[in-house]
């Protein structure tokens, strides 16, 4: 059958609309793939960044004070202010529920201040800490170990939190 006019003309005319049209398209969905990129790629500098300034060092802490051997409670007045001002000046770096602990546990700091000077109506001020402290380590220990996960990195936390799991020593 011998081609009409009409069917080149409508051939070229295809050609010609998908000669702008797909330079249109690559062109937006070059900019929407490299926003999802920039996305992911500030997301992840915002986790390094939280790892590093505050997660690393606080597991650091843990391990160079053997938390997991010695009552908090009959820690030096020094480790206990080095744990709040590590929590204090890096609270922009901590979940939401770390930073849902922080009242208490400031309050808790508190009552020891009280306890070590010898006032008896902070008796209970120890275990109080005590308790305080390990609800924050734990939140801590959660999220630490989620950014490594999602940072690809080795999870620091797995032997504080082995060693945590073990059964008390009697």
């Amino acid at each position: 059958m011998p081609q009409t006019n009409t069917s080149i003309v409508d051939i070229s005319l295809v050609k010609a609309v998908a000669s702008y049209i797909i330079p249109l398209i690559s062109v937006a969905l070059s900019y929407v793939f490299g926003r999802l990129e920039s996305k992911t790629s500030s997301k992840q500098v915002a986790r390094m960044e939280r790892y590093t300034n505050f997660y690393v060092p606080y597991v650091k802490k843990l391990y160079a004070g053997f938390a997991w051997d010695y009552p908090i409670g009959e820690q030096s007045f020094e480790a206990r202010c080095a744990i709040l001002d590590l929590l204090m000046n890096n609270l922009q770096y901590l979940d939401v529920k770390t930073q849902r602990l922080i009242p208490d546990f400031y309050a808790a700091f508190l009552g020891m201040a009280e306890y070590d000077s010898g006032n008896p109506a902070f008796q209970n001020a120890p275990e109080a800490f005590e308790s305080c402290f390990w609800s924050i380590t734990q939140a801590v220990l959660l999220e630490s170990s989620r950014l490594s996960r999602k940072l690809k990195l080795p999870d620091i936390t797995a032997t504080i939190s082995a060693k945590l799991n073990q059964p008390a020593k009697m």
